[in-house]
């Protein structure tokens, strides 16, 4: 959920705190993408481009865009995978 659309002053102190370890852990998830998947996310998670608005900024195939933005989040989701499994052992 993008940020602009939560109401931060709504969220109770404790769900706050969780939310932004939540991020920070998935930041970390994200860091350790190769270059060209974690600019990919960014652009289209951080500036909430279009993937034509993406292949256009960096000059490629939306095909590729497409592609790169799969592999990143099936590796982002496999992170996340890792790291829950950790946090309940």
């Amino acid at each position: 959920m993008p940020a602009w659309l939560v109401d931060e002053a709504a969220i109770a102190p404790d769900a706050a705190l969780e939310r932004l370890e939540l991020q920070r852990l998935v930041r970390g998830v994200v860091d350790t993408l190769p270059r060209d998947k974690r600019h990919v996310i960014h652009l289209v998670y951080d500036a909430n481009l279009e993937i034509s608005q993406v292949a256009a900024r960096l000059d490629v195939p939306e095909g590729t865009i497409k592609s790169r933005l799969h592999y990143a989040r099936r590796q982002v989701a496999a992170g996340w995978k890792e790291i829950t499994r950790q946090w309940e052992d």
